[in-house]
């Protein structure tokens, strides 16, 4: 058997329904009870209740949950894989064995055998077969208190994140262990944003980006305070604010409750893992947070945050924040886009810093909500092609097409430059735009066209991957700041749900690797550029000065490269 063919049927299939790892991955919230805190469960006689496990692809397992229950004509059932739910067709249960089929675009055929509460076997894809393990899922009672609740969210933890994560090194799981055990001994004096504190930092331990907990970027499940903040080369500037607290468009952040802004975002980076690009980012988030900063101890009272300011024509001035109400979701929320006047302008009572409409406001904040778009500047004549999502646009022009149309305009004339902006793009699917981005560095080559590729703090994940397969053409100039992660690092896996809390953990599986480096013992690799460094080869920075005139100092960096004799 071809193991590699039966991945790629299977991921090929898997883009067919749309069903592709995105960043965003959603699991049922059951899970089974083991840990120090053993958790009251009722487990299903039999066949029926809830499973979960894997299927054993090559690069990385495939969480799946299957739901099977008695119904008049023999058994009924459900799976969920890669967080869309699918019902089991042709379905059949015999002693202790069981087969169905589940739609993927191709029939994949799931044939298993149960040892009480265990499954195990195979499934069939079009081009292979692969084997799949899933074991029973117990039923939770209702928590009695606020302790019990804690304590079975911490089960979750230990029996199905720390089980699922293969980023965390023996030293650092041993540490993730630990330090759980030590919060369930002291979850009775801690508040609620202590323990969540601690929560982060124990995903924090397996030091690899894509393994945390959910707090404000890919789930929204913390108050924020009335104003959005961006790190720039000189300070921590805020660029966005509530209509009540329009007096801190544009100020730098002096202190903190007395903390210097660099302090507490070395406090705050203590939460997520990450290079110092990724700190910048993610710290713009937490540091909004009144949970995060009560938390840590940064705030005495998180209800009446005091802030220092110094404002534009160097006017001093104090601020009292209260936080808004929770506005809880489950869709992602990108701060970058709070650099962009229209996109906050868009929300109701809020007013940007960059006070500037239409055609005024620089190129690369114009459309901070299409995934894909370019535009052609004159002077000289450069291609512009921001990318800020890695995944077709619902109900939009697919990127299948729009890469045509992109392909078709560089047909009709030279170009002095072509420009790639992923400083932006932090995540989805590495393959819907692999193909063109291959494609672009050809015609770079092939015309001698110049090839810059923009790259920032939020350049991650999939938007890294680009910029690593640009760079790997020989073609790129990399230009701006390092992206937010380094080249080898453990992504795709899943997301568990904690029952009580609602929060979310997401735990890795699958390893990049972009340097060449030799991976772990026994881990397939998802890719392999061999190379040696993302440092830009015209580092840029970006200073509050240049954004609040409206300039782009990575475009008019380009522009002067291509001007010079």
């Amino acid at each position: 058997m071809n193991i590699r063919r039966t991945e790629d049927r299977w991921t090929r299939c898997v883009l067919l329904v749309g069903l592709f790892l995105v960043a965003l991955l959603v699991v049922s919230p059951v899970a089974p009870a083991v840990g120090r805190h053993e958790l009251r469960a009722q487990v299903a006689e039999g066949w029926s209740g809830d499973w979960e496990g894997f299927i054993e692809v090559p690069r990385r397992p495939v969480l799946m949950r299957v739901s099977l229950e008695p119904a008049d004509s023999g058994w009924k059932g459900s799976a969920s894989v890669m967080g869309q739910v699918m019902t089991l067709s042709a379905l059949g249960i015999e002693g202790d064995s069981v087969r169905f089929d589940l739609d993927l675009g191709q029939l994949f055929a799931f044939t298993g055998r149960r040892d009480a509460d265990s499954m195990e076997g195979s499934v069939s894809a079009p081009d292979g077969t692969a084997a799949f393990r899933l074991r029973r899922l117990p039923i939770l009672r209702p928590p009695a208190n606020r302790i019990e609740a804690w304590e079975q969210d911490f089960d979750y933890v230990q029996s199905r994140f720390l089980a699922y994560d293969r980023s965390y090194k023996p030293e650092a799981r041993a540490q993730a262990e630990q330090a759980l055990a030590e919060l369930r001994d002291d979850v009775s004096h801690l508040t609620d944003s202590e323990v969540i504190v601690r929560l982060s930092r124990i995903a924090a331990l397996a030091n690899n980006a894509h393994t945390r907990l959910y707090l404000l970027r890919n789930r929204t499940v913390l108050r924020r305070y009335p104003v959005r903040f961006w790190w720039f080369s000189d300070g921590l500037f805020v660029v966005a604010a509530v209509r009540q607290y329009k007096e801190a468009l544009g100020c730098r952040i002096v202190e903190i409750e007395g903390w210097d802004p660099s302090a507490a975002r070395d406090s705050v980076s203590r939460l997520f893992s990450g290079n110092e690009s990724w700190r910048d980012y993610k710290t713009v988030y937490l540091l909004s947070s009144p949970e995060v900063l009560g938390g840590l101890g940064l705030a005495p009272d998180p209800e009446r945050l005091n802030v220092s300011l110094t404002c534009p024509e160097g006017r001093s001035r104090q601020m009292v924040l209260r936080p808004l109400p929770l506005e809880r979701s489950d869709v992602p929320t990108e701060d970058w886009r709070n650099l962009s006047p229209r996109h906050v302008r868009e929300r109701t009572d809020w007013l940007p810093a960059l006070d500037l409409e239409g055609t005024d406001v620089p190129l690369f904040l114009r459309d901070p909500t299409r995934h894909y778009w370019f535009q052609v500047v004159d002077d000289p004549h450069v291609l512009y092609f921001q990318y800020n999502r890695a995944q077709n646009m619902p109900g939009q022009e697919s990127l299948e097409a729009f890469s045509r149309r992109l392909l078709g305009v560089l047909d009709t004339g030279r170009f002095d430059a072509l420009v790639v902006d992923l400083r932006f793009n932090t995540g989805g699917s590495i393959g819907v735009a692999k193909s063109l981005m291959d494609e672009l560095a050809t015609r770079s080559e092939l015309e001698a066209i110049p090839l810059f590729v923009l790259t920032g703090p939020s350049t991650f994940s999939a938007g890294l991957f680009h910029a690593a397969q640009l760079k790997a053409s020989g073609q790129a100039t990399l230009v701006g700041r390092h992206p937010g992660d380094e080249l080898d690092y453990w992504s795709e896996g899943g997301n568990i749900l904690l029952p009580n809390s609602g929060l979310t953990m997401h735990f890795a599986n699958g390893f990049h690797s972009y340097s060449g480096a030799e991976p772990p013992e026994g881990v397939t690799v998802f890719e392999d550029l061999s190379q040696e460094t993302l440092e830009p080869d015209l580092p840029v920075e970006f200073s509050s000065q240049e954004y609040l005139a409206g300039r782009d100092p990575l475009l008019a960096a380009v522009i002067k490269r291509l001007l010079l004799p």
